[in-house]
């Protein structure tokens, strides 16, 4: 880079001294037509739609169309149904629609049911789901044989010979 701290040293390697030639030259100073008629150039190319999200969004309205045409064609048949109501018609014809809309995905999103393990976990603070590696997972093995050792310890302690005999 070219600036006031760039000093010009003497007994430089020639490699040096050609890289420095090279790059450390002072910014040009261009005229203010020619700057703001490059940045129209840029600011054109930057307002265009990346060709990727214009094929995304061209499928995704691809997708929608084929929904859509799909409810109409169901539509059509709930419409010319006999067995419905007026009512009942405009529900399920507002239903099929809605669904595909949606992406076809129904209402909203549906809660998870939790175990009564999960929830006494959750309510406990801990982490839920297994360790991140197996270097983990086998801490955690050595963990719980060691307080599970510790316990058994601790509930003979003292019983004297034949403690588990009744």
């Amino acid at each position: 880079a070219y600036n006031r701290y760039a000093f010009h040293d003497e007994g430089l390697p020639d490699w040096f001294s050609q890289d420095e030639d090279k790059h450390m030259r002072p910014a040009l100073e261009l005229p203010e037509e020619e700057l703001a008629d490059a940045r129209g150039k840029l600011k054109g190319i930057d307002t265009r739609t990346i060709k990727k999200v214009a094929e995304a969004k061209a499928r995704k309205k691809r997708k929608l169309w084929k929904r859509m045409e799909a409810a109409r064609a169901k539509a059509n048949k709930v419409a010319s149904s006999e067995d419905l109501s007026a009512r009942g018609k405009a529900r399920e014809i507002a239903k099929l629609y809605a669904t595909a809309r949606n992406d076809g995905k129904g209402k909203g999103d549906k809660k998870k049911t939790l175990d009564r393990k999960t929830r006494q976990a959750i309510a406990a603070g801990k982490p839920i789901g297994k360790p991140l590696d197996r270097r983990m997972m086998s801490d955690k093995r050595q963990v719980n044989a060691k307080q599970k050792r510790k316990d058994a310890k601790k509930k003979h302690k003292g019983k004297g010979k034949g403690a588990n005999r009744r």
